[in-house]
């Protein structure tokens, strides 16, 4: 069945080269033309006049628009990439020591906790955070979250219900911070 296919379109293909290279073939291809018009567009691509009659190249030189190459990149010939200088001095090594400081509180029926962490001694405070449980969410809201100083930060939470909610935790991320 495969030959037989192969077979059958290589014959096509042959009929039509010959017949498209006759007269008749011709005539056919104008006849076409005339109930079938041509694209405007077909003969000049969209983007194509926005070269202004500039070529471009991997490789420019000058009055040549450059392209990247297939690594993405300029060519060197253009000077994008310049030799490597020397090293600079190593700067600072920044935050290190990275330790989290928290703990749980409750907050009694229709009353305000306010509660003060403080990072360890040498340390300065990056960020903080609180986890309300499910269950408190709808009455209980955190009104204060803020630093303090440069190792404190402070939380303040009120409780809208008579049943003290607990377990509510609290946390601050400290690190030792170079000069």
């Amino acid at each position: 069945m495969n030959q037989r296919l192969s077979v059958i379109l290589s014959a096509t293909a042959l009929v039509v080269a010959l017949v498209g290279s006759t007269p008749l073939g011709r005539a056919a291809d104008s006849a076409l033309d005339q109930v079938v018009p041509r694209a405007k567009r077909a003969d000049f691509a969209v983007n194509s006049g926005k070269l202004n009659g500039r070529r471009s190249s991997v490789a420019p030189r000058s009055g040549q628009i450059p392209v990247v190459g297939e690594d993405g990149k300029l060519p060197a010939s253009l000077g994008a990439i310049g030799p490597a200088g020397p090293k600079g001095d190593p700067g600072p090594p920044g935050a290190t020591g990275y330790q989290q400081v928290s703990t749980q509180i409750s907050v009694g029926g229709q009353g305000f906790r306010t509660e003060q962490l403080e990072c360890p001694s040498g340390k300065s405070v990056l960020g903080a955070g609180h986890l309300i449980r499910e269950q408190d969410s709808d009455h209980l809201v955190l009104i204060e979250s803020r630093p303090i100083s440069g190792s404190a930060w402070r939380f303040k939470l009120q409780n809208q219900t008579s049943q003290s909610a607990g377990g509510q935790s609290l946390y601050i991320v400290c690190a030792t911070m170079s000069p």
